[in-house]
């Protein structure tokens, strides 16, 4: 091999071996846990908060609407601490529900949101 094909194959040896150490380090190193990169809004802790139906216990449901406290309407994918908040005090300021469509009559409960909570509810 003449002069120039040898420092060719040395810097592609070279670079190799470069590469192979950097794959390595950057797998073994621990992982850096960033408190400010994790962190979510208000909004999205709220919304984050409330079980899906995946992680809530099947034998929550169906939720009774009369007899429910604020954490059991949370409960209900689509039912969030303030809503939760309106349902009761709507509740309370009827006497009670008479069938679980009376939610509609609350504000912020529209028929898309109805249709998606009703299976889950009861009265």
């Amino acid at each position: 091999m003449n002069n120039k094909t040898q420092t060719f194959a040395l810097i592609g040896v070279a670079l190799f071996i470069v590469g192979a150490i950097l794959l390595y380090v950057s797998l073994s190193s621990p992982k850096v846990y960033d408190d400010n990169e994790n962190q979510l809004s208000a909004t999205e802790q709220e919304h984050y908060s409330v079980k899906s139906n995946d992680t809530a216990d099947d034998s929550a449901f169906p939720v009774n609407i009369n007899t429910a406290t604020v954490q059991d309407l949370q409960l209900v994918e689509g039912i969030g601490e303030s809503r939760a908040k309106n349902i009761v005090a709507y509740r309370e300021s009827i006497g009670g529900f008479s069938s679980v469509e009376e939610l509609k009559n609350i504000d912020g409960i529209g028929d898309k949101l109805y249709e998606k909570i009703s299976p889950y509810l009861t009265v």
